[in-house]
């Protein structure tokens, strides 16, 4: 049997790859928006709240969403 622990960080990797492109997604929009500002800091505020958007991601991943529906109950 496999520890809860592992299944739960496997669905929250596979969980993180469509939330981490989608946050990705937005960036580039955002990005192509603030390109043509003189200042490098709005691009650079706006690469550090995406990626703290990818971890607060996966942090209320794993705290919140339960996954114990997904594992196959053993008889």
């Amino acid at each position: 049997m496999t520890p809860f622990w592992v299944n739960r960080l496997g669905w929250t990797l596979l969980h993180f790859l469509w939330q981490g492109t989608l946050i990705a997604i937005l960036y580039a929009i955002a990005r192509r928006f603030l390109q043509r500002t003189k200042s490098p800091q709005p691009l650079y505020l706006l690469a550090c709240v995406a990626m703290g958007a990818m971890l607060v991601a996966v942090g209320v991943e794993v705290l919140v969403v339960d996954h114990s529906e997904r594992v196959p109950k053993e008889n």
